[in-house]
């Protein structure tokens, strides 16, 4: 069952399912998607967790921001929203945007996070790419979602998958071309200006960092360059994924969550 609650002045919508009374996750999804980018995780998190997914202001059913929402104060809604809940401490799974969510989340809010999955994410964009979210922003304020769709579906997949899955592709672009214009471009505005490396260093929870090895939104070196800065952090690569990897690759995603958080288990 999905609901709304009031954060700031916004409604947020979000979603609980799974175990009662396991330990919570918290799952933050890709720019351009919402809750439903999980699908493809949530019966073998459910098995295991507490499951609270929601979709990212201006994204999905969630009310697109009045102001500007930066990167750390979309991570302090995330905050607001446990805290809401009742949710104490959470571990933490995100993609692309939802990773950056989650590396402000830990690093202003430590207390919360019990452990960190960055899939396919960085801490800061090269200042080369300011320009083209930019151009993104434009695109989209002039043509709607519609202008970009194609492109973004390009970045998210290898073209085999494209050509093997043209159910999920079309979906996808559904998820897509269902995100409000405005909370597109916002985002597209504020990413340029995340920089949370100097900070990684104090990320103290354990921390899985997962690459598509054909990804290029976020090509691997912004994943090496996580996984040498946060203390004791893991790297996988998933073979024939581009930057989508939870969807084109599910069962090797999966898996490489299962390991960490079996690993966190016998610790």
């Amino acid at each position: 069952m999905s609901k709304f609650i009031n954060i700031q002045g916004e409604k947020l919508h979000y979603a609980v399912s799974g175990l009662a009374g396991a330990p919570w996750v918290v799952l933050s999804h890709s720019l351009a998607a919402n809750m439903s980018m999980w699908d493809a995780q949530l019966a073998m998190l459910e098995a295991r967790f507490q499951v609270l997914r929601f979709d990212t202001p201006g994204h999905g059913k969630s009310d697109v921001a009045s102001d500007e929402i930066s990167i750390e104060m979309m991570a302090d809604r995330v905050a607001q929203l446990m805290q809401q809940l009742g949710i104490q401490q959470a571990h933490f799974l995100g993609l692309s945007l939802g990773g950056m969510i989650g590396l402000g989340l830990a690093i202003a809010h430590p207390e919360r996070v019990l452990s960190l999955v960055l899939a396919d994410t960085t801490a800061a964009h090269m200042l080369a790419a300011a320009p083209m979210w930019a151009d993104r922003a434009k695109s989209v304020d002039d043509g709607g979602m519609q202008a970009v769709v194609d492109g973004t579906l390009h970045r998210w997949f290898t073209p085999a998958f494209a050509q093997k899955e043209p159910a999920k592709l079309e979906q996808v672009k559904q998820m897509i071309l269902a995100t409000p214009a405005k909370g597109f471009s916002a985002a597209c505005r504020v990413i340029p200006r995340m920089n949370f490396m100097p900070r990684l260093k104090e990320i103290a929870c354990p921390t899985l960092v997962i690459v598509g090895a054909e990804d290029e939104a976020t090509p691997p070196f912004h994943s090496h360059a996580l996984q040498e800065r946060i203390a004791g952090a893991e790297l996988v690569t998933l073979a024939s994924a581009a930057h989508v990897s939870a969807i084109e690759q599910p069962a090797t995603f999966n898996a490489a969550l299962g390991a960490f958080y079996a690993s966190l288990a016998h610790h």
